[in-house]
């Protein structure tokens, strides 16, 4: 498992793809990133709470986010699943 002080890295992987400025160039490189750890790494994968996501969501609209992108994963549930 990671250390907790580390960035999970789909959310650096992703902004990369995002906002690269370089030998790769990502899909917006005149975009700011603004990075909000909403999740703490497990041994698995990620974890986090409700609480934590609204709070997150929050300060980055407090903070000017004008696009915010999630990624979420995990079980399908029965109203995913249709």
């Amino acid at each position: 498992m990671k250390s907790p002080d580390q960035p999970h890295r789909h959310g650096t992987a992703m902004a990369g793809a995002i906002a690269a400025r370089g030998k790769l160039l990502g899909i917006a490189p005149a975009a700011r990133i603004l990075a909000a750890r909403a999740f703490d790494p497990t041994a698995v994968g990620a974890a986090s709470t409700t609480t934590r996501l609204l709070d997150s969501l929050q300060w980055a609209s407090d903070s000017g986010a004008r696009i915010i992108n999630m990624s979420f994963a995990g079980r399908p549930t029965p109203v995913c699943a249709r």
